[in-house]
């Protein structure tokens, strides 16, 4: 009756922890069957121990991750999918490398067409092949994670904006500096007119038009005093064969509209140095002489 009742109790018990139970043997014969597969990539690799502890990575080592991976609460189904696979891969990797000495003892070979491919040859490719596609996988797993994927995409949104609000911060900085140059075309333009403005523009080899429609705004002369003729719009008087067409006529124009004058009544300064003493009356003949 004792044993009896005993036998229940761990029935019982099993029943209960099945999951657990599963999971450890299952863990103790894979534990085991790798140990056979160290020994036997071992000696059919010529003593190789990269090679034998290289096996690990693609059998019992890799199966105990891929089964934490399997089992992780935020996986998404790319993830399992990989797991799965993960561990297939494993688990098949340790049964074809154990049982290789078998195969040796067999006389396996694969014919490729150029040349014998032997069980130990399998060895030699298959250890760094499997190795180099659950790194692949591993890192696809990482990549596929909603954790990483939401701290990506935080990161790009935090990036956009930070380079949103430099290439602002730029083109308010061209702004100022086009507004500068506006500045100091407009009072150029206000002191020397704003045909001799355009005329040393175009001399310095910068497009003018650019500049052309601007609307240059009249001088103020305060003390509710009128505003002094502009120096862009020519006098209606002026018709468009006397507007100037080089710097020097440009230059007695503006002259002539700050005096209130006709070009024309302008005198050359040769001539007011020959006849006059430069205010358009003769000289005193008293002090001549």
């Amino acid at each position: 009756m004792l044993f009896k009742k005993q036998q229940n109790e761990a029935s019982q018990w099993l029943k209960e922890n099945a999951p657990a139970v599963t999971f450890w043997v299952a863990s103790i014969i894979l534990v085991l069957f790798d140990a056979r597969v160290l020994d036997v990539v071992y000696r059919l690799t010529e003593n190789s121990v990269l090679l034998a502890v290289g096996a690990l990575f693609t059998t019992a080592l890799m199966f105990f991750i891929w089964k934490n991976a399997f089992q992780y609460t935020l996986a998404n189904k790319m993830q399992t999918i990989l797991s799965a696979i993960g561990m297939a891969l494993s688990l098949l990797a340790s049964a074809v490398f154990g049982g290789m000495d078998y195969f040796v003892r067999g006389g396996l070979k694969f014919d490729t067409g150029a040349e014998k491919f032997t069980a130990v040859d399998l060895i030699f490719w298959g250890i760094p092949v499997l190795s180099v596609v659950h790194v692949i996988m591993l890192l696809w797993y990482w990549y596929a994670d909603p954790k990483v994927a939401s701290e990506r995409k935080r990161k790009q949104a935090d990036d956009d904006h930070l380079f949103t609000q430099q290439e602002m911060g730029h083109a308010k900085e061209l702004l100022e500096k086009q507004t500068g140059i506006i500045a100091d075309y407009v009072a150029m333009a206000q002191q020397y007119g704003k045909q001799a403005a355009l005329q040393q523009i175009e001399l310095l080899g910068l497009d003018r038009s650019a500049f052309e429609n601007i609307e240059i705004p009249p001088v103020s002369r305060g003390h509710g005093q009128p505003s002094a003729p502009s120096m862009i719009t020519p006098p209606a008087s002026m018709t468009e064969e006397q507007k100037p067409d080089s710097f020097y006529d440009a230059m007695r124009q503006g002259i002539a509209d700050a005096q209130g004058v006709h070009i024309n009544q302008l005198k050359d300064p040769i001539t007011i140095l020959a006849g006059g003493n430069g205010h358009g009356h003769p000289a005193n003949p008293t002090k001549a002489a």
